[in-house]
């Protein structure tokens, strides 16, 4: 019997955004920079890092997720074309959907990400910042609003409450208050912030942030897209993003433990 392919894909390969790599690579036991004595340590391309770029370079060969460069305009059209079925990312996504598609009320749920073992495991993936910009006149007026809407309960409950914003606050007491004031119906009932609490409780320790984080960034970010078009291998990327942030830490005066 032949088999149809629907064309709808329950995953997502970004070509211009590392961050999905890097969650992957950090759930799965990776750990790219560490320190040795007085040298840092690099392992981008790790064990369990390279074991994450093998599953997903087939895949993506496979045609079994689809592609953008990031979860943007492209992607979001997919959704809303129902192209796209389910894909992978952090706390603030809940919000988004609300926003962006409302008329799929109900038919997306929140759940935890796969892992290697069956073993709950989880990473981080992004943050949130408030700037007020140089020469503001309302500088300390902008302050006080970001100090209120970020760590005060009323501010938060307002905060959660148009539906729109649900990532994981940094204050564990301040966790209930969003709780009780997002939204459920999008999710047909589904409290998402038990779901994140479990995952932000899963995270997996040992990961560092490197002292070449940019070009880490951008050796992933020119290379990812050769991937869907066959000119290069995301294992193989691992290692060339791997030479180049060693390059640029010892660019920098730094020593490196091979």
């Amino acid at each position: 019997m032949k088999s149809i392919d629907s064309g709808k894909r329950a995953g997502v390969y970004l070509t211009h955004d590392y961050s999905l790599l890097t969650g992957l690579s950090w759930q799965a036991g990776g750990k790219w920079f560490g320190t040795r004595g007085d040298a840092w340590t690099v392992g981008v391309d790790d064990p369990p890092s390279r074991k994450v770029a093998g599953y997903w370079q087939d895949l993506v060969r496979g045609d079994l997720v689809r592609s953008f460069p990031e979860y943007s305009e492209q992607f979001w059209q997919g959704v809303q074309k129902e192209a796209v079925v389910g894909y992978f990312c952090a706390s603030w996504c809940a919000g988004q959907m609300s926003n962006l598609v409302p008329d799929q009320r109900g038919d997306w749920a929140v759940a935890q990400l796969p892992t290697w073992d069956g073993k709950s495991a989880s990473a981080m993936w992004g943050g949130s910042s408030f700037i007020v910009p140089k020469g503001s006149k309302k500088a300390g007026a902008a302050l006080e609003f970001i100090k209120w809407i970020t760590t005060d309960p009323q501010g938060i409950a307002a905060w959660y409450k148009s539906g729109t914003s649900s990532m994981y606050p940094a204050a564990p007491a301040l966790v209930p208050v969003a709780r009780k004031n997002f939204a459920t119906d999008y999710y047909g009932g589904q409290d998402v912030f038990e779901a994140d609490t479990t995952s932000y409780e899963a995270v997996v320790p040992g990961w560092r942030w490197g002292p070449a984080m940019s070009t880490t960034e951008v050796s992933f970010n020119d290379r990812l897209g050769k991937v869907t078009d066959g000119s290069a291998r995301l294992p193989d990327i691992y290692g060339q993003v791997q030479d180049a942030t060693v390059k640029a830490v010892r660019d920098r005066g730094l020593k490196v433990s091979e």
